[in-house]
């Protein structure tokens, strides 16, 4: 099956050699079989049809992101974010960058950036709440966490992370 997958971009890739989307999918495809350099390969294929294209600069950032390259994977998101300003994913995985350092004070700013756009996403709630806490900001760790908690009472990680929280502030 996979081979099959992965010729339906290599047949667009036939028709049509400058095509950003499908090098991209090929990327990820060989990303997805551990085949890094694969993956790169095809990545700057595809940057090199369209350098400015924010989904293919994300994919490479993704490919940095699960290497654990966060400074490289940040290059790229901050590409992607200069040719699309409110992209959202590469928001997204900026905080999560910082945050995988423990740089809870970055990351909260590039979840914040999110929330801007999305104010009710439970899971970037979750990551604020979580930044708030372990900088020691209980109170806006429980605001963030009582807001996550509204949206999905039964997310067990934010009610315990919230139930703690309380207990500290109340203490």
């Amino acid at each position: 099956m996979g081979d099959v997958i992965e010729g339906i971009p290599a047949v667009f890739i036939k028709l049509d050699p400058l095509n950003a989307k499908a090098l991209n999918e090929l990327g990820i495809i060989h990303q997805q079989k551990h085949d890094i350099n694969g993956a790169i390969g095809y990545f700057k294929q595809a940057l090199g049809v369209d350098p400015a294209n924010p989904v293919v600069l994300n994919s490479f950032g993704n490919l940095f992101l699960n290497l654990r390259d966060y400074k490289a994977a940040r290059f790229y998101y901050h590409k992607a974010l200069h040719s699309q300003p409110d992209n959202i994913h590469s928001l997204e995985q900026l905080g999560l960058s910082y945050f995988k350092e423990h740089n809870y004070s970055s990351a909260g700013y590039w979840f914040r950036q999110v929330e801007k756009h999305q104010p009710n996403t439970l899971a970037n709630l979750v990551l604020l709440g979580r930044c708030e806490y372990y900088r020691e900001h209980y109170r806006s760790a429980a605001n963030y966490l009582r807001r996550a908690v509204a949206i999905d009472s039964r997310h067990d990680f934010a009610r315990a992370l919230l139930l703690e929280i309380e207990g500290r502030v109340k203490a």
